[in-house]
This record gives structure tokens, sequence and C-alpha cells, in this order.
């Protein structure tokens, strides 16, 4: 049967329709799959000169609408920042401040909050779409702070300053662990420190980076060697190491303790030399004897409450940095009338046991302790302990940090005499550490023994808590370091419950 050009052309045109469907499927299931997952109610800022800065828009059934400025103030403000996870308002904006050019609808208006709700939905409005609003009524928000992401890609773990293919490539070299002792006769009574040396399979041998080889890689390579159960890490020179290079070959980190092998860690080896800011090699102290805290569970679920105080009554806190950068923000701009705010805070008691077998020892020496004269006593460590309020977004909303006070032993077990002691007298610094079977007691009336949650709605979170949060202190074992709790937060009171212990490396 012959065809027509009639036909010739039918066909051609019927080819046509059918890849051009395809490529138009094609392009549609490629959008569907690359484009973030949203859900009516959640709320973006566009147009603005910031991240927390802008002209709100929110989600209802597979679009974006905007906000009608109607009666919009500090307390839908508030609501917004909150929802994003940026702290509180600063600033509330009508009559399309930032000039959006969006000729999206507006979707809510006549939104009325009462300053609490979790989300812009939960407030009162008029319901979808209804509105009497014209164009530039548009509500805008500026807040607080940038919200903070916890981002911790099982890929990039040590957030390297490499790309993924990077990673991978440099993670697939083996190697193994070729450590010998060695005696550092300069050293304070001649420790012995073993350097970290490995050697690839294809015979190239060099140092490991110090930045991120610490107590928990420590636990690893002394067990591995046979040397001890732990030690003190230090960043040596690296012609003391005995190999002829530069720079360390090797990034080594991110081990648990209970590996059997250094390779079981996060490993990123380069033969030429690899990026090492400190460009020093990891060094390491074995030793059997050595400290392991734990803090008390149950004194942490029942002790927390929440209190709110005014600023006048935190100027310690102030002082020693325990209070979010919001409220330095807030104290730089009203400098003679900031002290009538105030400041939600949830209290609770932190004890941390040492079941160890060594001291626990601050790491810096006594003559680098810091005199605090509000609290009339010497801090020992940058970071002693580390609190933390994540959402349910995993968004770390709330931040606070508490710098050892004094290490010293409030409560021993029987048979076990307390002997460190805190001083208050300038001119003498006594002597700070934790004994083995002896607790360090942060009661929740100290200063700084809470978490400023001032710009979180009421809801659902995650506290946790760790203690040598950055692995800086030699111990025994970090699968109890940390705890991880539920919190509920009521307004006018917290609740944390279930509270488990966690290794650092899997906080948040």
């Amino acid at each position: 049967m012959s065809r027509t050009n009639s036909d010739k052309t039918s066909f051609r045109n019927q080819n046509t329709i059918i890849i051009i469907t395809t490529i138009v499927v094609d392009f549609l299931i490629a959008n569907i799959q690359c484009s973030s997952v949203n859900y009516d109610g959640d709320i973006k800022l566009v147009d603005g000169p910031s991240e927390q800065t802008g002209t709100v828009l929110v989600y209802r059934t597979y679009g974006w609408g905007k906000v009608c400025d109607d009666h919009w103030t500090m307390k839908e403000a508030n609501v917004v920042c909150r929802q994003l996870g940026m702290g509180h308002a600063l600033e509330v904006h009508r009559r399309n401040r930032f000039g959006s050019s969006s000729q999206a609808n507006y979707l809510m208006d006549e939104v009325h909050c009462t300053g609490s709700e979790k989300r812009l939905t939960d407030c009162r409005f008029n319901g979808w779409g209804v509105h009497d609003c014209r164009i530039n009524e548009e509500a805008g928000v500026k807040c607080a702070q940038k919200a903070v992401i916890i981002d911790k890609p099982l890929w990039n773990p040590l957030k390297l300053k490499f790309t993924q293919l990077e990673l991978e490539k440099m993670s697939k070299i083996k190697f193994k662990v070729i450590s010998q002792q060695l005696n550092l006769s300069h050293h304070p009574q001649s420790s012995i420190f073993i350097p970290v040396l490995i050697e690839t399979k294809n015979g190239t041998k060099g140092t490991v980076c110090s930045d991120h080889f610490h107590a928990a890689e420590a636990i690893v390579f002394c067990h591995q060697l046979n040397a001890g159960r732990g030690g003190r890490v230090i960043a040596m020179p690296i012609e003391q190491t005995g190999i002829n290079t530069t720079n360390p070959i090797a990034i080594l980190g991110y081990c648990y303790g209970n590996e059997t092998d250094l390779k079981y860690c996060k490993s990123y080896i380069d033969y030429n030399g690899i990026s090492c800011q400190s460009k020093l090699a990891a060094a390491v102290e074995c030793t059997n004897n050595l400290p392991d805290l734990s803090p008390d569970r149950y004194s942490l679920e029942t002790s927390a409450y929440i209190q709110k105080m005014s600023l006048w009554l935190l100027e310690c806190a102030l002082e020693e940095n325990c209070l979010p950068d919001i409220v330095y923000r807030i104290i730089d701009n009203n400098p003679y009338n900031y002290t009538w705010m105030t400041r939600t805070l949830m209290r609770f008691s932190s004890i941390i046991e040492n079941s160890g077998n060594e001291v626990f020892r601050p790491l810096e020496d006594p003559d680098n302790w810091e005199w605090h004269a509000c609290h009339m006593h010497y801090h020992s460590m940058k970071v002693f302990s580390r609190y933390e309020v994540v959402d349910t977004e995993k968004r770390l909303v709330a931040v606070g940090h508490k710098s050892s006070f004094c290490l010293e032993d409030n409560l021993c077990k029987s048979g076990v005499a307390p002997k460190f002691r805190c001083s208050n007298v300038v001119d003498s610094k006594g002597t700070q550490g934790i004994s083995p079977g002896c607790r360090d007691m942060y009661l929740h009336d100290y200063d700084c023994q809470w978490v400023d949650i001032t710009d979180i709605a009421p809801g659902q979170y995650t506290f946790q808590v760790s203690f040598n949060p950055d692995f800086l202190v030699p111990e025994s074992n970090f699968f109890n370091n940390a705890l991880t709790c539920q919190m509920t937060h009521l307004g006018y009171t917290a609740v944390l419950r279930q509270c488990r212990f966690i290794h650092l490396n899997d906080l948040f």
C-alpha cells in the first residue's frame, strides 16, 4: 500500500507531537524531582536585602501567595521569624516596603496573632484567599538572626573545604599505621609521644594533620598500638616525626573510639600533601589512666523550669557571653535603657561524675586561666559544656554554653576524699579538676546554668547537653558525654523527658 504526501505530512506531525510531549513530560518530571517539597502554611522571605529580611510569602496548594498588611503588627512578625528559625522580629514592614514585583495573589488578610503561635497559619485570619487588599499592601519583616540549619552531610562530617568528588577520591586510598614511639626530650617530664604515621598502599609515607585528630582518635590509635586506652594529643612539627615531607598527607577524624583500626574512621589522603591549616602533625601520649565524664540524667530531667529575668540581673552573664548574640545587638542599639528588658531562660541542673581512673584536668595551663571578677573565680576552659535546642526542622534555635566556672570535687563517693577546691582570691588560682569517683555540680540556680529560649515559640523540641564537647581533654570513652532529651516548651514552664546518652558525633 503506497503512502500519499498528506500521509507523510500527518506522520511527521504525529512524530513531532510525540517528541514535544515527551520533552514536556521529561521537563515536568525533572522539575518535580528537583524542586523542594513545600507544605500548606510554609513561609519564606523574598526581595529583601538579606536572608532574614523581606516580603512574607505563604504557601498554599501548589503555589506561593502574599500576606496583606492589614493589622500587621510586631506580634505577627514575631511568629513569622520564629517559624523561620530566625529568632524574634526586629522590624515590622507594611506597604510593600521591599518593592516586591510578585504577581502572586494575596492568600492571607487580617492576620491576628497572640504572639505565641508556632506557625503563621495558627493565627486567626479571614480565610485562604479572602481579602480586600490592593497592590502595594504586602507585609514584610526583619528578623533578628539567620536560621542555622544543622548540616552534617554523611559525605563530609568534618566539614572540609573539598568537593564531594574530591573527598570520595581521597577516601578510597588505602593505608596502614606505621607509628613507633618517639622521645621528645625537650617536652616537660620527657613525655613519650607517638607521632601518627601512615603508609599508603603504593608505599608513600607521611604524617596525619593535627587539625581533626583529637581524643576520640587517640583512643583508637593507642588501642591499635597496644600502647594504652587513649591519651593526650599534641600538634608536632613534621620534621620531628622523622618524615621528610613539607605537609601531612592525610586527614583522619570522626572516630567513635570503639574502632579497632584508624582505617575505619574517616580518612582523606593526598600523596602530594593535603590542605592542613596548622601544617602540623598529630602525636599522642598514650596511657591507661584516663578520666571518663558522665552527666546525670535524673537531675537534668527533674530540675528544668522557666524563669523570666531582667537584663540588669544578668550583668555577670552578659560579661561572660552566656547570652545570644541578639542581646548584645539590642544593647548596642539601646545602651541606656536595655536593663528593663527581660529574657526567658530555661534553667536546669548539670551534675557530672568522673567515673574514670584519672583526674579530669583543664586543658589550659594555670598561667592561661582567666580571672572573672563578677563571679570571683578563674575560668580554666573556654567551653566546658554546650547546651542546644533544636526544632523539628533540625534548626538550631537556641544555644548556650558554660565556661568551667571552676572544676572541683563537690560530692564524692564514700571513701573518696575531695582534692579540688576553687579559689575565689585573684592572687591564688587554687587547683581545678574532677577526681575519680567525684561529681562536679552546677545547680539550676547558678549563673549561666540555662539556655535563653526567649525567641522560640512553645512547642516540641530536642534539647541536647554535652560536656568536653570538642574532644579536647582526653577521656577513655565518649559515648556518655552527652544527653539528648525530648523538650516540651509550654510557655510557662518546660519539661525534659526521655533523656538518653548519645555519642558526641551523633548530636545534631
